[in-house]
């Protein structure tokens, strides 16, 4: 499989320093949120909230406040939303690894896979 595009990744926060890690877009990768669901409206950028949401999602909320935040997220959706296969995916996600010799990364920072698959 020939790798057109790439995930990107974040370099790791202050408590995980030099662990990348890789996010998808909030709310549109969570299908069993349910207290917690909200997503960001992907034409006006607004805050939407589920039938049954009792407190925000913190990783919305930072796709709402941080442009780059989002487009990165939505950037790894859509791209991973390509794949036909799991494995597809993981080859995706291994070449796109922004040091492959790393022994740790963080996946789904911001929310759960979208699809049992």
């Amino acid at each position: 499989m020939e790798i057109a595009k790439k995930l990107k990744f974040s370099p790791g926060n202050a408590k995980l320093k030099g662990i990348p890690s890789l996010s998808l877009l909030s709310g549109y990768a969570c299908p069993f949120a349910d207290k917690c669901f909200t997503k960001v409206d992907l034409i006006t950028h607004k805050l939407i909230d589920g039938p049954n949401q009792i407190y925000r999602c913190f990783s919305a909320s930072q796709e709402n406040l941080f442009k780059e935040t989002f487009n990165q997220r939505k950037n790894n959706f859509d791209i991973l939303r390509t794949c036909k296969t799991p494995e597809e995916m993981a080859s995706l996600i291994q070449a796109s690894l922004p040091n492959p010799k790393k022994k740790i990364i963080r996946i789904n920072v911001a929310c759960d896979f979208f699809s049992q698959r």
